[in-house]
């Protein structure tokens, strides 16, 4: 939710559909009219200690706080990152594009690489594969490779198809876990690449995997 903007007259939300013929849209109390926005993407390399918001109340950093002035009016993250992971982020201005990358039924791959305490188990990781019980709802199945392990620590590489409220870092945590490290190197075919931590840039519309 951002208050700045507003959908005939109610909060917008992220992923809302708008109709820039017919509906009211309010940023910062001015009402756009007729106005053709074009739709760009940017991918964001989100530091941890970061929060993907448009603005927070108890005065945390923003992933708007990392994009130039521009950038900062009618644009919103698609889905979410969570606070202490790092790693690719897409920004938007467009809610069509938000919605089709961020929805689960439109299954966009997203690849990370954990970090995380202790030797994962074969058997451990069979069972991730397969799905978990988190909220009453079994999570879809995933890839999951073990990259390598080393000093009691064990490296994944984990991709999903859908983006629950901090899913991985739960379920590493109810096989009894802890995540030292999350970083999302890819979403929707848009790869990090070597764009340093804090750093942004456009994408071009074609080249991101939109169904």
């Amino acid at each position: 939710r951002d208050e700045r903007i507003l959908i005939n007259g109610s909060i917008a939300e992220i992923g809302m559909k708008v109709n820039i013929d017919s509906d009211i849209i309010h940023i910062d109390g001015k009402e756009l009219n007729n106005i053709k926005i074009t739709p760009e993407v940017l991918l964001l390399n989100k530091p941890k200690n970061v929060i993907t918001a448009c603005s927070d109340s108890h005065n945390r950093k923003t992933i708007l706080e990392l994009l130039p002035e521009k950038y900062k009016k009618g644009f919103f993250p698609v889905g979410r990152l969570d606070f202490l992971s790092r790693g690719a982020l897409l920004i938007t201005n467009n809610g069509e594009i938000c919605y089709k990358l961020s929805h689960p039924k439109f299954e966009h791959k997203k690849i990370y690489n954990v970090l995380i305490n202790g030797n994962i188990k074969k058997n451990e990781l069979n069972f991730w594969r397969s799905g978990i019980e988190l909220d009453d709802k079994k999570t879809r199945p995933c890839e999951i490779d073990l990259v390598k392990q080393v000093s009691n620590t064990s490296l994944l590489k984990v991709t999903l198809k859908e983006g629950r409220n901090r899913q991985i870092r739960r379920i590493v945590s109810l096989l009894g876990y802890k995540v030292i490290d999350l970083q999302r190197v890819n979403f929707a075919n848009v790869a990090l690449g070597n764009l340093k931590e804090g750093d942004w840039k456009l994408i071009d519309i074609n080249k991101i995997k939109i169904k």
